[in-house]
């Protein structure tokens, strides 16, 4: 919300002040294609979490006054938090920036949870083409979220690995793969 936590009890103070509700407007939260998200993995539909891989990427505006965490990975962690069980352990960013005098443009963002759940943003302002797409895995099912599609945003796929123990040898694994047809849903 603020870049300092001064800049935070001033905010605070104005909106007291007016009668106003302060709140961060995580604007992806209230679309269809991210509650139909959080509706699948409430109900189960994809089994456990494995993974969310996001990429965020454009030739970017520039900014001055943030870097490229702080205007693109935000809406991906306000994304995870609305959608994702558990909370974060750890986090690990890395990020550089290549034009002189600015903050960064591109960076890399690990999160690690509790369970065996990993998410990972890539976030970047000089790319030469326009990104918004997200991946997350589960045991059962999986979904490919593309925000710049028009129609079917978020597309559930039956697809995966199931591993089984095999008669032959208690340390030999067995993995076999699923596909099936996709269903995908208009989430506009």
């Amino acid at each position: 919300m603020t870049a300092t936590s001064e800049e935070a009890l001033r905010l605070i103070e104005k909106a007291d002040r007016r009668n106003l509700v302060l709140m961060v407007d995580h604007t992806f939260v209230y679309t269809g294609a991210v509650r139909k998200i959080r509706e699948l993995i409430d109900k189960g539909s994809l089994g456990e979490i494995y993974y969310y891989d996001s990429t965020r990427v454009n030739l970017g505006l520039f900014q001055h006054d943030v870097d490229v965490i702080w205007d693109l990975a935000v809406h991906d962690l306000s994304i995870m938090e609305f959608i994702l069980p558990g909370t974060p352990a750890a986090v690990s960013a890395t990020g550089i920036g290549h034009i002189k005098g600015a903050a960064e443009n591109i960076a890399y963002v690990t999160v690690f949870y509790e369970s065996s759940l990993i998410a990972h943003l890539n976030v970047n302002w000089l790319s030469p083409v326009k990104v918004r797409r997200t991946l997350i895995g589960g045991s059962r099912q999986m979904i490919a979220y593309d925000d710049l599609e028009n129609s079917e945003k978020v597309k559930v796929y039956d697809k995966g690995v199931t591993v089984k123990n095999g008669p032959e040898s208690v340390y030999k694994l067995l993995v076999g793969y699923r596909s099936a047809i996709y269903i995908a849903l208009n989430s506009m």
